[in-house]
């Protein structure tokens, strides 16, 4: 249900990235970090600071990369009769730097963050013609260099009429993306604005949340597989959990109304998405789980509008605008307990997706790239997860052994 409120077309769930960058909180310990390590023949370091001024929190952090191309096991066979020590164009060059300023206030917090990034990337890659003519594999390099900043403002007001508090941000972002290879390269220039607004309705039985969003998406495109396209997302969601029982169950329902539009094509779409999962107690050392989800996902503008040579995934691909939304509809049900100080944890779920949008490559060529076309089909992914760990008293530490193994089935119906 979290995930259905907060992320949209999330069928499997989402990554809750949690910062101090802009907070609420006043920073209650001042923080200087400095950070090193090596990896793959290369090195990384970060900085970061954290003060507090005047009431005011400074947040300061720049984090560098540079990762030449990773080594591999002796005797690894990338290709027939092909060896290989290291794995071509999978070097990675990175700087990111955040600055964020912050003010608590006793009505709530506002705060702007700033964040340049400006990287370069290797794109793993093999091809058939240049096996054939013999060719050493480090000759083609295939890489993309991006560069993107992004503007945020961010804030909370606790006094506020019929809402017992109100969490609010806008986003701008400029990203650039160039893809580059032996034979060109294409440009895309992409600008993100997002507006969105959550309201707390918490009372002493429930804890409620209502979140309001919106986005738009422009992409002008340079000789590149996917022509200029625009993207509208807008979306009203609702979250419920009981609070003071002894089980514990969530709801969440999203709506959603979206758009894509190039030069002379057009889709859009609305959809109703929900889920719910209830966490029960059946013993002190046993819990039960039980999920459900009925999650809608919108074409976006590659899968719509793409009709070109894509570098990276050495494709001629082509869109298709007739797409309808994926519908996925998925039921997991999990156990936790604890036996002989082991803990266990068993969760088996099946997700059965109408419409599955997928890359279907053909028995054709053009421009000495595959042609693929984007197609739908109803698709069914169905696994386990399990987990049995225990925790060992060594030196006045602790020592924790986890063993864990999954499973993923994934078949069109």
């Amino acid at each position: 249900p979290s995930s259905i409120f907060a992320g949209s077309g999330a069928s499997g769930g989402i990554v809750n990235v949690v910062s101090d960058v802009i907070s609420g909180d006043k920073y209650d310990n001042d923080v200087t970090s400095y950070d090193y390590y090596s990896v793959n023949n290369g090195f990384g370091h970060n900085v970061t600071i954290k003060r507090n001024i005047l009431n005011t929190n400074i947040f300061f952090n720049i984090n560098n990369k540079h990762l030449k191309n990773q080594n591999l096991p002796h005797g690894t066979k990338l290709e027939d009769g092909l060896f290989k020590g290291t794995l071509a164009n999978s070097d990675y060059k990175d700087q990111n730097m955040i600055v964020g300023i912050s003010m608590p206030q006793t009505w709530g917090y506002i705060g702007f963050s700033f964040e340049n990034n400006d990287g370069n990337y290797g794109i793993p890659f093999h091809a058939e013609e240049e096996e054939e003519e013999h060719e050493e594999e480090e000759e083609h390099r295939v890489h993309s260099k991006v560069e993107s900043e992004t503007y945020t403002v961010k804030g909370k007001i606790d006094t506020i009429p019929f809402f017992n508090s109100m969490d609010f941000s806008l986003v701008d972002s400029n990203a650039f993306l160039r893809e580059h290879e032996e034979d060109g390269s294409a440009s895309l220039d992409n600008n993100l604005t997002a507006v969105s607004g959550k309201f707390n309705l918490d009372s002493s039985n429930y804890e409620r949340r209502v979140l309001v969003e919106y986005a738009r998406t422009k992409s002008p495109m340079t000789d590149a597989y996917i022509p200029p396209s625009i993207a509208y997302d807008r979306s009203i969601s609702f979250f419920q959990r009981n609070l003071g029982k002894p089980y514990e169950l969530d709801f969440a329902i999203r709506y959603e109304s979206n758009s894509r539009d190039n030069h002379n094509q057009r889709y859009g779409d609305t959809s109703l998405n929900l889920g719910s999962s209830l966490l029960y107690k059946l013993s002190e050392s046993t819990n039960l789980y039980l999920g459900y989800s009925h999650v809608s996902r919108s074409p976006n503008i590659a899968e719509l509008f793409a009709n070109g040579s894509h570098g990276p995934t050495q494709r001629y691909e082509r869109g298709n605008s007739q797409l309808s939304r994926e519908v996925s509809r998925g039921a997991e049900i999990g156990l936790t307990t604890e036996y002989k100080d082991f803990e266990i944890d068993l969760r088996l779920y099946d997700n059965d997706i109408n419409n599955y949008i997928y890359l279907k490559d053909r028995t054709t060529s053009t421009g000495g790239k595959t042609d693929a076309d984007w197609r739908q089909k109803d698709a069914t992914f169905r696994g386990y997860e399990l987990s049995i760990s225990k925790s060992y008293d060594i030196a006045n530490g602790l020592l924790q052994a986890t063993l864990s193994t999954d499973d993923v089935s994934a078949v069109f119906d």
